[in-house]
């Protein structure tokens, strides 16, 4: 998938498998180490527990372990828990240590030597060497899986001496660090012992068909099982070499294919310790009312945006997008995020999401004022009569979303601007938004970071080079906006950068090429016994897919 709202479009979905039948309900519950009582309603007394006691159990969407082919959240977090960096993402955007104990840049940005630990070792026992790091650099780039664009600028990587690595760059690129939390490092003499037919020459098939069901990695998990139909089932790495908590789970299962009814049944039982995958508000309403479950907040970096097509009238015309902007109703759409107390999202302060490099308090959250919308809209080209229809496309199957597009409606008939929805299931949406011309004037959805740099979703989105594509259904065409982009990424202070994103994120607003609705939380329901810092403290959220969801920091105590 490669982006992140059409993650959110799995996770609200599941996997596509029905619990509905009787018999392949019970070969399911089987497959999951379920005992063999069953309750009338097919909902299982109890899944097995780790020996320890240590085990959790969390409902998810099937993500691809192949850490060089993942796009998506369950893929990030597979990735982040089977295998390590040179670097890893931390609080507040940080870049901190991992794989590399230090590292420098060459005065012109284009050089980046690493010095890695040396008392790393893969799963199997193998030393983690610069060789490996090589190998996971030229495999990604060689398959253009996953996230490999984010190393389109990497000229060339080279071993200096067991635990030193040369990365040049064709050009000065400052996310560089960011994208390498995206580079996990694989175990070269593991994938090549384990080749299949494929179209790379003497890497044959670069070892996919192998990372499909194991794992070649040094993370804090390995990968014990993994059925797309059933459950992905994770074990502790005890050697480990990063700290892990004090009570951190020995055995992590990821439930497939559970439906809200059977979450909040085995949840009451304690037999599930989170929800991951997106719930409708009333589920997560009732699962709060439960003894022994309590609310959490999966903090991100994804912003709810309606984005408005610049390329076609009569969204076309600055003054319009001004007044749809101004006139929509910004505090009935908050008050459309609270569950049981607990806030799914928080008003988005313009284009850059909270925890986000160059995020700022100072930039003011916007308010409805009817009155300039209408005056915006006298200015525009379509005063009077000659607006045509505004067009509103969402994902059918997000019912939450559909509350969005009745309040925009709405909002918009006071503005004196027509609308008419048109959802359209997720597989359509996509074709429709390749061209402008296909693109309706308002499209609704979750955009997000894919590494911590706000380079990921800012050059993505509003790079010219980048329209027809996902994040890009605004079909903003602006030379100067371009330029920003192609210097933000010359930029290597990072005081510098971030005083020059925050200005360019300005420009952008003042285009009004989407109403910057709210940056989302998602809310989960977690058993008591799971203590889970990156998902009960937002101070303590990792601004990256799956980023919260490293099992190492997380505590189970014994049921």
């Amino acid at each position: 998938m490669g982006n992140e709202a059409m993650t959110h479009q799995r996770n609200a979905l599941g996997s596509g498998n029905s619990l509905n039948a009787g018999s392949s309900r019970r070969q399911f519950l089987r497959g999951l180490g379920i005992a063999a009582s069953v309750a009338a309603t097919g909902i299982p007394f109890q899944v097995q527990a780790a020996e320890d006691g240590r085990l959790l159990r969390l409902t998810g969407t099937v993500g691809d372990p192949d850490p060089h082919r993942a796009t998506d959240i369950p893929g990030s977090i597979l990735m982040f828990n089977l295998y390590d960096f040179l670097v890893r993402p931390a609080q507040g955007g940080q870049i901190l240590p991992a794989l590399a104990e230090s590292w420098s840049t060459s005065e012109d940005g284009r050089a980046y030597t690493f010095t890695l630990r040396n008392d790393v070792v893969f799963h199997d026992g193998a030393k983690l060497t610069a060789a490996d790091v090589v190998f996971s650099l030229n495999r990604i780039k060689t398959m253009k899986r996953g996230f490999s664009a984010l190393f389109d600028f990497v000229e060339s990587v080279e071993s200096s001496g067991d635990y030193e690595v040369v990365f040049r760059l064709r050009e000065p690129y400052s996310p560089f660090l960011s994208s390498l939390t995206r580079l996990a490092i694989v175990n070269s003499a593991l994938i090549r012992a384990n080749l299949a037919d494929g179209q790379y020459g003497d890497m044959k098939d670069y070892g996919q068909a192998f990372l499909g069901q194991a794992d070649a990695g040094s993370g804090p998990y390995t990968l014990a099982q993994h059925n797309p139909q059933q459950e992905t089932v994770l074990t502790l790495y005890p050697s480990y070499h990063l700290k892990l908590a004090e009570d951190v789970p020995s055995e992590v299962r990821t439930l497939y294919s559970i439906d809200p009814a059977t979450v909040r049944t085995i949840a009451s039982r304690g037999e599930l310790e989170l929800t991951r995958v997106s719930l409708p508000p009333e589920i997560l309403a009732s699962l709060a009312r439960l003894d022994g479950v309590k609310l959490g907040q999966d903090r991100g970096t994804d912003m709810m945006q309606f984005k408005l097509n610049m390329m076609k009238a009569p969204t076309d015309d600055l003054e319009f997008r001004r007044a749809v902007s101004l006139g929509f109703n910004y505090e009935a759409l908050y008050s459309l995020l609270d569950i049981a107390g607990v806030s799914s999202g928080i008003p988005a302060r313009g284009p850059i999401p909270q925890g986000a490099m160059g995020y700022s308090q100072d930039v003011p959250i916007m308010k409805r004022d009817l009155e300039g919308a209408k005056a915006a809209l006298a200015r525009s080209k379509y005063a009077g009569d000659g607006a045509p229809p505004l067009t509103v496309l969402w994902a059918s199957e997000f019912a939450q979303v559909q509350k969005y597009a009745l309040l925009f409606q709405s909002s918009m008939a006071e503005v004196g601007i027509k609308v008419e929805l048109s959802p359209a299931p997720w597989a359509q949406y996509q074709k429709m938004i390749t061209t402008a011309e296909t693109t309706p004037n308002v499209c609704m959805l979750y955009v997000g970071l894919t590494t911590p740099d706000i380079d990921s979703l800012f050059w993505p989105t509003y790079h010219s080079s980048a329209a027809g594509t996902y994040n890009s259904m605004q079909w903003l065409q602006n030379p100067e906006i371009d330029e920003a982009l192609e210097r933000g990424r010359e930029i290597l202070d990072p005081t510098a950068r971030t005083k020059h994103y925050q200005e360019l994120a300005k420009k952008i607003s003042d285009l009004y090429p989407a109403i910057f609705a709210y940056d989302r939380i998602n809310v989960v329901a977690m058993n008591k016994r799971l203590k889970a810092p990156a998902l009960e403290d937002l101070n303590q959220s990792i601004p990256v897919w799956g980023g919260n969801y490293q099992f190492r920091m997380m505590d189970i105590s014994r049921a």
